[in-house]
C-alpha cells in the first residue's frame, strides 16, 4: 500500500518538502547527525537520498534500502556512485554489520516490529542507531485516514523502548529513538 504512494510521488517527492519549515527541520536533524554518524552507514527507507544530500558519506561507506522502486531510481540517478537496494528491510538477510544505522522521517513506522531487533543486531560493537517514527498525532499530509490508522497501529512502542531506550518527541511530529543518549540541545526536542 505505502510503496504505491511513494512510487506515485517519486518524480515530485523532493519538491513536496521544500518549504522553510521542512528545510529548518532538515538543518536541525542533519546538524545533529553529522556529529553522530561514523564509519559504515545503513540508511533504511533511504527514499530519494536525503541523507546523502545533507551529509557527505563516501560511497564505500553507504548502503541505502527502500521498498519504493521509483524512489530508489531517483537516488541512483542523484548519487550514482552510492549503493541503493530496492528491498524490504523486513525481508532482507543482513550479511554484514554497520557502524551507524538510521531510519529517518517516519520510515521506521512502516517496519514490522519483528524487524526492530535486526537493526540493533546489525550494528558493530559501539555502533549508533537512530530511528524516527510518526508521533501518535501526526501523519504525512497526503495520507488517508485509513493509512494513518494503519501506520500508527503498526508501531510497537514497548519494543521500541526496550531496544532504543533513549527517545524524544521532536517537532511534535516524530518520536526519535536511539540506542545511545540523545542530546536535547543538539536536536531541540523534548524528552519523553
Amino acid at each position: 500500500m505505502f510503496e504505491g504512494v511513494y512510487n506515485d510521488m517519486a518524480s515530485v517527492y523532493d519538491d513536496t518538502y521544500t518549504n522553510p519549515e521542512y528545510k529548518a527541520e532538515d538543518e536541525m536533524l542533519f546538524s545533529f547527525l553529522r556529529k553522530k554518524l561514523h564509519g559504515s552507514v545503513l540508511d533504511i527507507g533511504s527514499g530519494t537520498g536525503l541523507l546523502l544530500e545533507n551529509i557527505d558519506i563516501p560511497p564505500e561507506n553507504y548502503v541505502g534500502v527502500d521498498t519504493a522502486e521509483k524512489l530508489v531510481a531517483v537516488s541512483e540517478e542523484k548519487f550514482p556512485k552510492h549503493m541503493f537496494f530496492n528491498l524490504d528491510f523486513d525481508q532482507c538477510e543482513m550479511n554484514g554489520k554497520f557502524d551507524s544505522i538510521v531510519c529517518l522521517y517516519g520510515a521506521f513506522s512502516y517496519l514490522n516490529p519483528d524487524s526492530y531487533d535486526k537493526i540493533i543486531s546489525s550494528l558493530n560493537e559501539g555502533g549508533y542507531a537512530l530511528v524516527m517514527m510518526y508521533a501518535p498525532n501526526y501523519s504525512p499530509h497526503y495520507y488517508t485516514d485509513d493509512m494513518t490508522e494503519q501506520v500508527h497501529n503498526n508501531i510497537d512502542y514497548e519494543k521500541v523502548n526496550a531496544l532504543f531506550p533513549h527517545s524524544i518527541l521532536w517537532q511534535n511530529k516524530y518520536v526519535v529513538a536511539s540506542n545511545q543518549p540523545i542530546d536535547l540541545e543538539d536536536i531541540k526536542g523534548e524528552d519523553i
